[in-house]
């Protein structure tokens, strides 16, 4: 038997995921991945009110100079 608590941590935990693997197939290095990925892994737990738009707007303007 499954345990509901269970099932719902598994499906939120593979949506983040798909979440972020969608946003990172534009990056070609994976430097720049990696960068990206821990900058969301801390925006995450800091700013987990601010809506998805706004940290996806502070993840691009950061990285336009690169």
């Amino acid at each position: 038997m499954f345990e509901t608590g269970n099932i719902c941590r598994h499906s939120s935990l593979y949506s983040r995921h798909s979440m972020v693997s969608q946003r990172l197939e534009a990056f070609v290095g994976t430097a720049a991945c990696t960068v990206v990925t821990l900058w969301k892994i801390r925006d995450w737990k800091h700013y987990r009110h601010s809506s998805l738009y706004s940290r996806h707007s502070m993840v691009s303007q950061r990285l336009e100079p690169l």
